[in-house]
Parts: C-alpha cells; structure tokens; sequence
C-alpha cells in the first residue's frame, strides 16, 4: 500500500513538479468506504493530452477522488504532475504564526480552515508557508487592503472578471467547493491577519510572547 506508514489522524503534503503543495489529511486517503482516493498513472507510452495553459500533461501521477464531496475534498486536494508524497505535520503544528490570534471571532478561526483547505497550496502569509507559486498574502499587502468593495470576493469566485491575464495560474473556486459562507469567512481571516503583519514569522512570534 502506498500509504502504509500513515495513519487516519497523520496529515501529508504532495509535491506538484510546477511547486504547488497539497495539504491533505490522511483520514480520507486511508478511507476504506465512500470517497476513495486513486493515483492515475500516465502511460510513457501513451502520454496525455498537454493540459491548457501547462506545460506537458497531469502526468506522471494524478491524485483522482471517487464519489467525493466537493465541500470535503476541493479542488485543491486533485493534484496533477505528482513528484512527491510525504508524511508531515499539519499546517498550523509547521507554521504556527498563521493561527489567528486567540481574541479572533468563531468567523475568523473558521476563515483560517479555508485557508489552510485552498490558499496555502499556493501562497504564503507573514512569510510562513512552504508554497511560493502565488504571492504572500499579508507582506507588503493583504488582499483586503487593495481590493475594493466586492472585487476581493469578484476575485476568489474568479480571477479572470476581475483583471484578464494569459498566465495566470489561480482558478476560481465555485460554491461547491467554497459556498459564500465560507467565503465570508476565508476574507474575515485575511482582514484579521492584515493587521498580524510581520516582516518575519519570527518577528510575529516574538511579539506575541509579550
């Protein structure tokens, strides 16, 4: 088996050849029922079709899901182009500068699962995170300062109606994998950490120690 030093509690990361890191938990990896969890292999032999806007296809791996739940597994947890899987602790146990602080609202904290569920494959925040495809999210602005209105939200739900750009790599998330509520949230999480700032996780955590 694949997997057979992990456990239902354990959490892992799989590498993408063009640096994106998924964040899964193992439980639904390991799951014997319901949604199930397969790695596609690309023939050498019979390659697949180039993927739009890639270089080369989603091989030579591809993490594909089977009766999945779009609000449990999203579009972040199907990784294509698979290099590496590995056993690692969870996000907030490798990058505890990105929990909110302890006064934040049940709407922050619940912002910071989105986060971790669909941001952190991509980008960083206060410096801390392993990805580095998409900008950090706090440093020198957050999103919350510079977007107006609703274009934050115009933006999430789909990059390209707010500013049109060939190369852009983020999709939008629809309402199955991130509903509005959800969404309310994950923008709540990013306004309380605009006013986290740091220049360095090291500097957030020195200053929370006082």
């Amino acid at each position: 088996m694949l997997l057979n030093d992990a456990s239902p509690e354990g959490h892992l990361q799989v590498l993408a050849l063009d640096g994106f890191k998924a964040e899964l938990a193992a439980a639904p990896l390991l799951a014997r029922d319901g949604t199930s969890a397969w790695i596609a292999v690309e023939d050498p032999s019979e390659p697949w079709p180039q993927l739009p806007s890639k270089q080369g296809s989603a091989g030579p791996f591809y993490l594909v899901w089977i009766d999945a739940d779009p609000q449990v597994i999203g579009p972040e947890q199907w990784p294509y182009q698979i290099a590496r899987i590995r056993l690692v602790p969870k996000v907030v146990e490798r990058f505890p500068t990105l929990r909110p602080a302890d006064n934040a609202t049940p709407d922050e904290h619940d912002g910071f699962v989105q986060f971790q569920k669909h941001c952190v494959s991509c980008h960083r925040l206060n410096e801390a995170g392993d990805a580095r495809i998409g900008p950090d999210l706090n440093l020198p602005h957050n999103p919350t300062e510079y977007f107006a209105g609703d274009f934050l939200r115009r933006y999430i739900r789909n990059p390209q109606s707010v500013h049109q750009w060939p190369e852009a790599k983020m999709n939008g998330f629809a309402e199955t994998a991130l509903n509005d509520r959800q969404l309310d949230d994950l923008i709540a999480y990013l306004r309380h950490m605009a006013g986290r700032k740091a220049t360095t996780p090291l500097e957030l955590t020195r200053s929370e120690a006082r």
